[in-house]
């Protein structure tokens, strides 16, 4: 890779943390600015506690992506599974938005161990393992 390459990579990089950090905070200004009647009703809607809804904001708006990650790396179709069961993937989100073992979950979905080791750290490896279960989720 040539040094400008490296150097245009990295800078995008920079330009998409920077993306992500200023939603985040888009978001959680949002939030703040809401009265507890209006977040009460957004959560209730989502069918979300309120304390899950506002982990959920400040934890930014991919957060949430290793899930995604890690349900193609065992080779399941993720829109499938949210059709099927709509309920469990929103609380499976939270739960991988607001993990704290993200830096394991993303070394371990880099060097494709993921699928071999998410039991023994993904907090939602038992919710992972039903989906499994049933062949009409799996990638095609």
């Amino acid at each position: 890779m040539t040094y400008r390459a490296l150097l245009d990579e990295q800078m995008s990089k920079v330009g998409d943390w920077w993306q992500t950090k200023r939603e985040k905070y888009r978001d959680i200004a949002a939030l703040q600015a809401m009265s507890a009647r209006d977040i009460e009703e957004l959560s209730g809607e989502m069918g979300l506690s309120r304390a899950s809804l506002e982990a959920l904001v400040r934890a930014g708006p991919h957060a949430a992506g290793e899930m995604q990650a890690m349900m193609t790396a065992l080779d399941l179709d993720p829109a499938a599974a949210q059709a099927a069961y709509p309920a469990m993937l929103r609380d499976m989100k939270v739960t991988c938005a607001t993990c704290g073992d993200k830096p394991s979950c993303r070394h371990l979905l880099a060097d494709g161990t993921a699928a071999a080791l998410y039991p023994t750290f993904c907090p939602n490896a038992v919710e992972l393992q039903e989906i499994a279960k049933r062949p009409d989720l799996h990638s095609a």
